[in-house]
């Protein structure tokens, strides 16, 4: 479930606002497989991807 939110008389997912304002958008993923990292960003991704705009996935790689 997404936050919905009102912005410019239209609502939607908060997600969407901030793809269609944003030049550049970063999804941080705190995961460790690439299906993971994927599912928890592919709903963004998707609509990027509809509206014309991309997206950067990001993980933590620092060392234990």
């Amino acid at each position: 479930m997404h936050d919905e939110i009102n912005f410019n008389n239209q609502t939607l997912p908060a997600y969407k606002h901030i793809i269609n304002i944003a030049d550049n958008v970063v999804v941080m993923s705190y995961r460790d497989s690439a299906e993971k990292i994927y599912d928890v960003a592919k709903e963004e991704l998707t609509y990027a991807e509809s509206v014309n705009k991309t997206i950067t996935l990001s993980v933590e790689c620092g060392a234990e």
